[in-house]
């Protein structure tokens, strides 16, 4: 059965890729190229996936520009308590969004590689966000890997890829504009409220979204872009 494209918000522009194609591959492949605008929403239409890739403004500092995986663990979050998902929904930081303490969606970041200076400027850079929804991928892992892991029926969330895509989309148009209202506090304090995990500890963030951890008497920062630099591929983590 085939489903419909979906209808996006008039600030981007969809653009299907092809089916044995990743989103977040192809739009930084043509990024690189300058075949890409900001607004460009790259999309799968595989019926198991709700994978898309969203080209960004690259006007900032590259710290600034790794705060936007937080950015697209949030949407993914408030796509998925839109569609009524289970109320236990969390944020690993930085790149997980989970259903019942196991990965459902994962973000990436391309453009930065994580070594560069914190007030370098990206040349391009594109959002990935893949939310699984059928749990064929995972049954294929490891017994190990498969505890870590998880898909929307598999947690009996009934929907299809282009509901998701488009609720996705919507948040993030609308999580962009707070983002640019109110500065990145407003993702930040958002993004907080997910920060909760069962047997995990609550992760805390700095202004600049980069991680607290506790360490003996004092604390440890972890910063993005370190994270960013150990990224795992989207095509393969997802």
């Amino acid at each position: 059965m085939s489903l419909p494209d979906p209808r996006l918000p008039d600030c981007f522009k969809g653009r299907a890729v092809p089916r044995e194609t990743t989103p977040f591959l192809e739009a930084c492949r043509l990024s690189r190229c300058q075949k890409t605008e900001p607004g460009d929403l790259f999309y799968s239409r595989r019926h198991g996936m709700a994978s898309c890739a969203l080209v960004l403004e690259a006007d900032c500092t590259v710290a600034e520009a790794a705060q936007s995986v937080l950015y697209g663990q949030l949407a993914a979050a408030e796509t998925l308590r839109a569609l009524h998902a289970p109320s236990n929904l969390s944020l690993i930081w930085p790149f997980g969004t989970c259903l019942n303490g196991r990965e459902v969606a994962r973000t990436a970041l391309g453009g930065i590689t994580g070594q560069e200076e914190p007030d370098e400027t990206a040349d391009w850079l594109v959002l990935g966000v893949h939310i699984r929804i059928s749990g064929k991928f995972i049954e294929r892992l490891s017994a190990e890997q498969r505890m870590e892991l998880t898909a929307l029926q598999t947690e009996g969330m009934e929907t299809d890829r282009t509901v998701l895509l488009e609720r996705l989309a919507k948040e993030l148009d609308r999580l962009g504009s707070e983002w640019l209202d109110g500065g990145f506090a407003a993702i930040r304090d958002a993004w907080a409220k997910y920060a909760r995990t069962g047997e995990r500890p609550v992760t805390r963030l700095d202004m600049d979204g980069n991680a607290i951890i506790e360490a003996g008497e004092g604390c440890q920062i972890v910063r993005l872009t370190e994270m960013i630099a150990r990224q795992q591929p989207l095509h393969l983590a997802a």
